[in-house]
């Protein structure tokens, strides 16, 4: 009984140490990437009279089967006001639009309720980005008789007081020409990749 006793206990504790060993394995594979991303950011800049705070992502709601808001880890207490743009390394992610002490929401450029002023980075031709359930995000109300193609890069206009002007939002997928219709239909390739965005920059104004 003694030796059975003995080595039910020994085998214990080699599983313990068998998933403690995964664990920190996990643990260093995350820094690792986690170290990478943070390499990236660190040689991003923000647009001119502008600061970046950085905040980190701890949740996230879905709206069917799509992000549509996230909540950061800053509020209130670290100036973080309402209409506020939310950006990354790689473009355009949102804006706040709710805040808390320590904590806010970001109204993400998923939601279809979310408009952003936008015009084509070279023509400075103008539209509405807007998300279009089914659709994914598309550039609204550009004229059929304007000059865009598929690969043109579009930015935020500026106009409408909420978003800078010149953040990148996407890339254009595809455009269409119905016949007999005023508009084109311009889809977009987000530039933030928004299931799996973690950490974001609060862009603020450097008077605020």
């Amino acid at each position: 009984m003694i030796e059975i006793s003995t080595t039910s206990t020994e085998n214990d504790l080699l599983r313990q140490r068998l998933v403690e060993a995964n664990t920190r394995l996990v643990l260093l594979g995350e820094a690792a990437r986690e170290n990478e991303r943070m390499r990236i950011i660190l040689g991003f800049e923000p647009p001119a009279g502008y600061s970046l705070l950085p905040s980190k992502v701890i949740s996230v709601d879905y709206g069917g089967n799509r992000p549509i808001a996230a909540t950061i880890n800053k509020g209130a207490n670290d100036s973080v006001a309402i209409d506020q743009a939310v950006i990354n390394q790689f473009g355009l992610v949102g804006r706040i639009k709710e805040v808390m002490n320590d904590f806010s929401i970001v109204q993400l450029l998923t939601d279809p309720a979310n408009r952003v002023a936008a015009r084509i980075s070279d023509t400075r031709e103008m539209g509405i980005v807007k998300f279009q359930t089914g659709r994914g995000l598309m550039l609204d109300n550009f004229l059929i008789q304007g000059t865009i193609r598929e690969g043109d890069m579009i930015v935020s206009s500026g106009l409408g007081g909420v978003y800078v002007a010149g953040l990148l939002i996407g890339q254009v997928q595809s455009v269409i020409r119905p016949t007999e219709e005023p508009f084109c239909e311009v889809q977009l390739q987000p530039a933030a990749t928004f299931n799996s965005v973690e950490e974001v920059f609060v862009l603020r104004s450097v008077t605020e």
